[in-house]
């Protein structure tokens, strides 16, 4: 187990480029640590990615999430609703149409050149699955699903399902104001399709659902007291209020 430097920021993708400098292998994967993977998952995505040699620059597969809520309350299996939507019909059909995919924050296995090609992961943004899988497609790199799932285990308490998604949104904010600061390229790298509403590839559209008229209150109050507090930007994971009005304004039948 490696153990990363000290320093900043104190965030996943930082420690997930730190874990990256020092992999040997042709393939990584990322895992949660509460994660419970499917045995069947590595040796499916290696197939997958000798079947795609030579006939595509897949970089990435990513194995579907399927929520297990264990409290049998409503908002765990909202969540748990939401990832089947995601995972078991949006993705993989945005897979087969060859468009850009958000990833997903675990279970993405790489093939690790092409992830090294396209600059690892940002080590700022707190979305730094979905800021990579739209960087890939910007280099012209693909991302495919295999089937075998891993389970995780869905928030049960309001308060953490909130922390999560306010995240979330920060994190799609930052990813979009990315790809906004060099538009005629980001449009030509991802083709029109792509570009035109790259939140397709992440439950982001509706990110706040099942209670998405409540957030932006909720996020507004708690931002309030984050900057009251002095709070560092990459920890305030309540900022991108904004955000999240303007997706629930252009919500639509793509969204999960």
């Amino acid at each position: 187990m490696e153990q990363s430097s000290s320093g900043l920021p104190r965030t996943k993708p930082r420690a997930l480029n730190y874990g990256l400098a020092r992999a040997r292998g042709a393939y990584v994967v990322v895992y949660d640590a509460e994660d419970r993977p499917d045995p069947r998952q590595l040796r499916e995505a290696v197939a997958a990615f000798v079947r795609g040699v030579g006939t595509s620059r897949l970089a990435c597969v990513q194995a579907p999430l399927v929520g297990m809520p264990e409290g049998g309350g409503w908002l765990s299996a909202q969540w748990a609703l939401e990832y089947a939507i995601q995972f078991g019909r949006i993705l993989p059909a945005l897979a087969r149409l060859g468009l850009p995919i958000a990833l997903g924050g675990t279970s993405n296995h790489f093939n690790r050149a092409r992830l090294i090609e396209a600059g690892g992961w940002d080590a700022w943004n707190v979305t730094e699955d979905a800021d990579l899988g739209l960087r890939l497609a910007r280099r012209g790199a693909r991302v495919g699903m295999i089937a075998p799932p891993t389970l995780e285990a869905p928030p049960e308490q309001m308060g953490v399902w909130l922390a999560q998604r306010s995240r979330w949104l920060k994190g799609l904010l930052q990813t979009w104001l990315v790809l906004m600061r060099t538009l005629a390229a980001s449009l030509r790298e991802m083709g029109l399709a792509g570009f035109v509403d790259p939140r397709r590839g992440d439950p982001v559209g509706n990110r706040a659902w099942p209670m998405g008229p409540l957030v932006p209150a909720i996020c507004a109050r708690r931002t309030y007291r984050s900057v009251r507090s002095g709070r560092a930007l990459w920890r305030f994971h309540t900022w991108p209020v904004w955000r999240q009005v303007s997706l629930r304004r252009g919500a639509g039948a793509s969204d999960p």
